[in-house]
């Protein structure tokens, strides 16, 4: 079997109120995008039926055994994958899938290593509705990364990120 070109994972905490709408809509998506491909949800310790319903639906699903925080779910995921090129998202699926076909053509066709999301470009833009301090606090915070941390990447909190795989991860599993 030929490695996917492209490994989504998504890490998930107490998600089942939109997980079954939200993988419905990205693998739809993935399937005219990128056929090669493949969905792994991390569920990050959740108390609801976030992995019962992923794994009802037949996608992939690790589960840690207590909430360890979006880092540590990524972590685990980008373990486990055997794509290409890695994208990491948010359980709602806050973007248009479109944006991946292009993150893959950044990584593994022209040669960039990373690919970060920016929420502050003119086309931008978000799916779904945030209330209004969220956009006041998600502002203040990007600004303040931005002032003492990263200088001239303004957006580095966007929640869709992509990199291209390195060829060590996964050597001693064959993969």
């Amino acid at each position: 079997m030929s490695r996917p070109a492209l490994s989504v994972v998504i890490p998930a905490f107490n998600a089942e109120g939109h997980i079954e709408e939200r993988l419905g809509f990205l693998s739809s998506a993935l399937g005219r995008l990128e056929p090669e491909s493949e969905i792994i949800v991390v569920d990050d310790g959740s108390t609801d039926r976030s992995s019962a319903i992923v794994e009802r639906l037949g996608f992939r699903c690790l589960r840690l055994e207590r909430n360890s925080g979006k880092f540590a779910a990524i972590k685990a995921g980008v373990r486990e994958m055997h794509g290409e090129c890695c994208i990491f998202t948010d359980s709602d699926v806050p973007y248009d899938p479109s944006v991946m076909g292009l993150m893959v053509e950044l990584t593994l066709e022209q040669g960039f290593h990373l690919v970060v999301g920016d929420r502050t470009l003119p086309r931008s833009e978000v799916l779904g509705d945030a209330s209004f301090g969220r956009l006041i606090a998600t502002r203040g915070f990007r600004h303040a990364v931005r002032l003492l941390v990263t200088g001239e990447l303004p957006d580095t909190q966007c929640g869709i990120k992509g990199f291209r795989r390195d060829p060590r991860l996964n050597s001693s599993s064959g993969a």
